[in-house]
């Protein structure tokens, strides 16, 4: 079994084992087909090649087998090809024998048939005796003077030979044919490829590289490392130690110079901390300057000079935390629940105001309730870029939640905009103003009274003498004992001011429903003389 067999048996039996998603796999299996192939290749050329120069020689050889030409297709190999001795030609076959006639040894072996000429035929005799030159030996030619006749034609043997060799150059200088792409091989190519690209690779970074570890009690969390590009160094930087201070405690200034800094640095620093401003000398040599921060004084402390920037945070002095515990994980309907209200100040127990508002979780589903830090949003607080560590904001610094020195210098350093100073002093105006409508109230309680109005004078249209006549006057009176009837059942029969009805007080609209010809259904009870009740109510008042 040859090398070629054995690879093209281990190419099968990797087909056939692994599909190429292995990890390793693809780079082997892409190495032997490139191996194969390369076995494969030499072949190609050599039958590429090969193949031409197999077809001219059997061409030729049919050709001279054919028409007897063997002297002269053997005159021009021996051309081409110098180690071939022309002197030695190949040996006829019996069919060039019976075909030839004898040739006179006084003619040239390598001569073509001359022109026609008159020749004298010749008795009819036996014909000569061809005499076959020995193997070992070339044949002699003797030579001798020729016929007078025209001159033999010789055979073109030098051209024929060049235009050989110039085909069989041609030949080899033709570029060799692409080979047929193998899909398989192109397909592990890829993958390999793939495979190639999807390791890990060193990677050159300029910048720099901070281990950051997270310990509580002594206990370490974890660690990882941060990756941080370098940046513009502005002209001048202030830095301020510590970053977060107390009351009455010593802070010191650096000034840093960058490498685009010209000019002399400052002699004294100005800036606010709290209420009160502070003038800060500069030592020159050794560009610092140093400041005691006020006290009492909580907040925010800006120092800012030429451009540079650096902020101190002062807590507040009492921080309050409350801890709240259930007697119990869950509690039915009708329980009576237990807590537990711890309160510290300053990491102390300490008294503190504490007020607890429950709400029922389902109410969550009709609008947003407050959570527990939603009183923490009433507080001013700084505004930052992007919050520290992901979490770690303005607001939590305010609060107190930041409990690691370095968590909240990180925050520090994010903060663009400060809150404003005296944020809980300022004087606040507000106004509002409800929708009042009178007519509403008004019209309900005129409603009642109109119904008892109604009865008291179908109880006069049955009683009154039958001479009596309704007149203003009689309405007027009627409409008082309505309202004193109502007043009695407890009724309400005011108007939206909480004042008595009165006629003289209604509507048009609703006083015309108190015409005395709206109200009376008989009508012999009605005068031909008509009064106008609108005017008589205008002019008496009742």
């Amino acid at each position: 079994m040859s090398e070629s067999d054995v690879l093209q048996r281990a190419a099968a039996s990797l087909r056939a084992a692994h599909d190429g998603q292995r990890e390793g796999s693809g780079f082997t299996r892409a190495r032997i087909l490139g191996t194969l192939a390369q076995r494969r290749r030499p072949r190609r050329w050599r039958w590429l090649v090969a193949a031409p120069f197999a077809t001219l020689l059997l061409v030729g050889s049919a050709w001279a087998q054919s028409t007897g030409s063997w002297a002269r297709v053997w005159q021009a190999v021996a051309t081409v090809l110098p180690f071939i001795q022309p002197s030695s030609p190949p040996p006829r076959s019996n069919t060039a024998k019976r075909d030839n006639p004898p040739r006179s040894r006084a003619e040239p072996a390598e001569t073509l048939p001359a022109a026609p000429a008159p020749v004298e035929p010749a008795p009819q005799a036996a014909p000569a005796p061809v005499t076959e030159p020995p193997a070992t030996e070339p044949p002699v030619t003797e030579l001798a003077p020729a016929a007078p006749g025209p001159p033999l034609h010789q055979p073109p043997t030098t051209t024929r030979a060049k235009t050989t060799a110039r085909a069989a150059r041609a030949t080899a200088a033709r570029p060799p044919p692409e080979l047929p792409a193998d899909p398989e091989l192109s397909t592990f190519r890829t993958a390999h490829e793939l495979h190639v690209q999807s390791q890990p690779r060193d990677t050159v970074m300029r910048g720099y590289e901070l281990k950051v570890s997270a310990k509580v009690n002594g206990r370490d969390l974890g660690q990882t490392r941060v990756l941080f590009q370098p940046g513009q160094v502005p002209p001048l930087r202030l830095r301020a130690t510590p970053v977060i201070a107390q009351p009455g405690q010593e802070v010191a200034l650096e000034l840093i110079r960058g490498p685009d800094f010209s000019g002399a640095l400052p002699q004294k620093l100005k800036f606010m901390a709290g209420k009160k401003e502070l003038e800060v000398p500069v030592d020159a040599k050794a560009r610092t300057a140093r400041f005691t921060v006020p006290n009492p004084m909580d907040g925010w402390i800006d120092i800012q000079a030429m451009g540079a920037r650096a902020l101190v945070y002062v807590p507040p002095r009492a921080a309050l935390e409350v801890q709240l515990q259930p007697e119990k994980p869950q509690y039915g309907p009708g329980d009576v629940a237990q807590l537990s209200v711890r309160t510290t100040v300053d990491g102390q127990p300490g008294a503190a105001a504490v007020g607890l508002f429950g709400v029922d979780q389902s109410l969550s589903q009709l609008a947003p309730l407050p959570g527990p830090d939603a009183m923490g949003k009433l507080k001013p607080a700084a505004t930052v870029s992007s919050p520290a560590f992901g979490v770690l904001d303005g607001e939590a610094l305010a609060m107190g939640r930041i409990r690691g020195a370095n968590a909240a210098a990180a925050t520090i350093l994010r903060v663009d905009q400060l809150p404003l100073a005296d944020v809980d002093d300022h004087a606040v105006a507000a106004r509002s103003a409800s929708s009042f409508d009178p007519v509403g109230p008004l019209t309900d309680h005129f409603y009642v009274a109109l119904a008892e109005l109604h009865a008291q004078v179908r109880a006069w249209e049955e009683k009154a003498p039958e001479a009596e006549r309704m007149t203003p006057e009689t309405m007027a009176r009627l409409w008082d004992r309505s309202m004193s009837e109502c007043q009695k059942r407890g009724e309400d029969v005011t108007d939206a001011y909480g004042r008595p009805l009165r006629l003289s007080r209604l509507p048009a609209d609703l006083l015309a429903l108190t015409d005395p010809r709206a109200v009376v259904l008989a009508g012999t009870r009605l005068s031909e003389d008509v009064e106008n009740w609108n005017a008589w109510v205008a002019k008496e008042m009742p």
